[in-house]
């Protein structure tokens, strides 16, 4: 276990395939590199991709190394204005690795990847999470 932030979890070691990648967001991994021997891994895009973990380092160029905490407590940049987040709410990765509530009317399966330990109002903002799975869910019969 390493401590980042102040919180407990597990970090391991990755590169960074994306140009430039901010701290805090779901990452998945990019198969298309395989310019490097270690896990490569990018934002994730999008909830029907499994998130592997949150990026716990930026970025600025194209296959940097970072770290990744795939499990334990830690923070998540979340988008809670449109959706909004309340402390349990089960989250999955959007576009940029930004997370964001499960959607309830959604059919298609999701990927929760982390859950609310603070409640979220507002976009872009860091809260407090607890880094699960990633497992599938699906909410919504549409």
């Amino acid at each position: 276990m390493s401590i980042s932030n102040g919180f407990k979890g597990s970090d391991i070691p990755v590169v960074v395939s994306d140009a430039t990648s901010s701290k805090y967001r779901f990452m998945q991994g990019d198969t298309t590199d395989t310019s490097n021997v270690s896990l490569v891994v990018k934002a994730a895009t999008g909830e029907t991709t499994p998130p592997l973990g949150i990026s716990q380092q930026p970025t600025t160029a194209a296959d940097q190394p970072s770290t990744m905490r795939v499990y334990g407590i830690g923070k998540l940049t979340v988008n809670g204005n449109s959706i909004n987040i309340d402390i349990g709410d089960q989250l999955t990765p959007t576009t940029g690795g930004l997370g964001v509530k499960v959607s309830t009317t959604d059919a298609t399966p999701q990927y929760v990847g982390a859950i609310a330990l603070e409640p979220s109002t507002a976009d872009s903002e860091n809260i407090l999470v607890k880094i699960v799975g990633p497992y599938p869910i699906v909410k919504g019969t549409a």
